[in-house]
């Protein structure tokens, strides 16, 4: 598009960076959660990564960068404290980093907070409710700050036999967008999730099938270019289904996962060229996907793993059929992880 661009998304224009709230946070309660607390989790993994498809949140990015392929370094740390045993409360802080080796531009930094309880009404049940935040920046050389999420989760777990058990999950939260490209991503999304769990032979394998959908409705885009209109919604609903095993062959666990997910947009895309097109249609997507890990327990505190992803999206929008962007798109995601974790009573 030529200098007569012009940006039409609605949105708020805060700028400031909400990672340092974060950090603040986590000084504010680590000391204090390190000594009421009753059991403390810490954990640090170091990866490295390939990805073939980079993601774009930004349709603008899709728009100027098309496909990218990079390899990441991941580096990532979390504490975990707990107060009490059967009811017990929790805090959770946690920093992630991808730095893109090629593509720094596409590098994030993603920072979590959360407050949970878990409580066991009965012996066979289980409930964890739970409230969290969660920032993303991405970007190293020159920071851009994407969005801020507040979630709401409720978890159920049911132990109906000694090898079944039914898990059920609800979720809503509320995205607020910073970036200029992404001021879209304002507004709440909901979610739910229920499976069942089946254990062959110990509670270490299992096999699980569940069902969900997510909804998001976040906010439309437009933009203008001399003789070009572009207008993006981004109000969708995501059903899906998923199956999973893990398989326990101590010091080493197999898991594998299949995914298939169909996504809808709730209005049309209309896509304008004056005197020459005035093409519309409503976005759809059908999204297999593939996931397997190998990882290895070297030591009570030490484990390395092996981790694939593949992912295929099929979408009606193309250039070949008259679109603005092609998101049609395979990614594949290669990744070698070590970490180092400690679990441990502090009283």
């Amino acid at each position: 598009m030529t200098s007569c661009v012009k940006n039409e998304k609605s949105g708020i224009t805060v700028i400031a960076a909400p990672n340092s709230l974060f950090f603040l946070l986590a000084l504010l309660l680590l000391l204090p959660s390190l000594v009421l607390a009753d059991r403390i989790t810490a954990q640090t993994s170091v990866a490295g990564f390939f990805d073939s498809n980079i993601e774009h949140l930004a349709v603008w990015d899709a728009l100027t960068m098309g496909k990218r392929s990079g390899f990441f370094i991941r580096n990532e740390g979390a504490f975990d404290y707990v107060f009490g045993d059967n009811d017990a409360f929790s805090t959770a802080f946690s920093l992630s980093s991808d730095t893109g080796l090629n593509v720094p531009e596409k590098s994030r930094l993603n920072s979590f907070f959360e407050i949970g309880w878990h409580g066991e009404p009965r012996d066979d049940l289980s409930l964890d409710l739970a409230l969290q935040a969660h920032h993303t920046a991405e970007n190293y050389l020159h920071m851009r700050n994407m969005f801020l999420d507040l979630l709401v989760t409720g978890d159920l777990f049911w132990d109906f036999s000694d090898d079944d058990a039914f898990y059920s999950t609800v979720k809503a939260s509320y995205f607020t967008g910073f970036d200029e490209d992404l001021r879209y991503m304002t507004g709440p999304t909901i979610g739910a999730e229920f499976g069942y769990f089946y254990y062959p032979t110990a509670r270490t394998d299992y096999l699980k099938v569940g069902a969900g959908f997510d909804g998001a409705f976040f906010r439309p885009e437009r933009w203008t270019s001399c003789s070009v209109t572009l207008s993006v919604k981004n109000a969708s609903i995501k059903p899906y289904l998923l199956f999973e095993g893990k398989y326990d062959l101590k010091p080493v666990f197999l898991k594998g996962t299949l995914r298939y997910a169909y996504m809808e947009w709730l209005e049309e895309d209309r896509f304008i060229i004056t005197d020459i097109k005035d093409w519309s249609k409503k976005r759809k997507e059908h999204t297999p996907s593939l996931s397997t890990q190998i990882l290895w327990d070297i030591n009570d505190y030490i484990s390395l793993s092996l981790n694939y992803t593949y992912r295929y999206i099929f979408s009606n929008f193309s250039r070949n059929n008259g679109a603005y962007v092609d998101y049609t798109m395979d990614r594949h995601t290669v990744m070698l992880e070590f970490s180092a974790h400690y679990e441990g009573e502090t009283k």
